[in-house]
């Protein structure tokens, strides 16, 4: 049995686990969250306009079940690089961008040019402007993890989306608050 001091312990540094994988993870990140909330994600779009030859886009993601806030993301969609079916959809239709790639069995290529931890204050756009989150830590000295990739598409070097994402601190304790087998799993050990 493993007593409350110990559990304390052990769950900060599951969630340190977690979100080492999640922020180091060169796959879809959609599927990473679906799998560490046990839920659907779904996307809502805050402000999404067209600036020359590229596409901004500000939204935030959230599970379908309980509308937990799981990120803050900002993108950078370069439309001559990306597939024509994508694009149109990311328009139209403001799907979560990994749901489109995979519905779409779209073959991309990441590459992760920064990730990390910041505190609330810090969290910026792709503009540098400071700007605050659709979630809010439980703490203003609590850091936030984040990670800024590229997707390349068709075999390219040209950068097709760039992406910078904010992760709310709270999501594994959303999965264990949700899902309280999560957590007897723990305690068997």
């Amino acid at each position: 049995m493993i007593n409350k001091n110990e559990r304390g312990f052990e769950m900060k540094e599951i969630d340190r686990i977690v979100f080492e994988l999640l922020l180091n993870s060169n796959g879809r990140t959609t599927d990473m969250l679906e799998s560490i909330c046990g839920d659907e994600i779904k996307v809502e779009v805050v402000k999404q306009e067209k600036k020359a030859d590229k596409i901004y886009r500000e939204s935030y993601l959230y599970t379908s079940f309980g509308n937990f806030i799981v990120s803050h993301n900002f993108m950078i969609l370069y439309p001559d690089h990306v597939p024509v079916n994508f694009y149109q959809k990311v328009l139209e239709e403001e799907h979560v961008i990994g749901n489109i790639l995979k519905a779409d069995r779209l073959i991309s290529s990441r590459n992760i040019t920064e990730r990390g931890w910041c505190l609330p204050n810090q969290t910026k756009d792709w503009d540098g402007i400071v700007k605050s989150l659709k979630f809010e830590p439980l703490s203003t000295r609590e850091s936030i993890p984040y990670k800024q990739y590229d997707l390349h598409f068709f075999s390219t070097n040209n950068t097709g989306i760039k992406l910078l994402e904010y992760f709310n601190p709270e999501i594994i304790q959303y999965r264990l608050q949700n899902d309280p087998e999560s957590l007897n799993v723990l305690e068997r050990r």
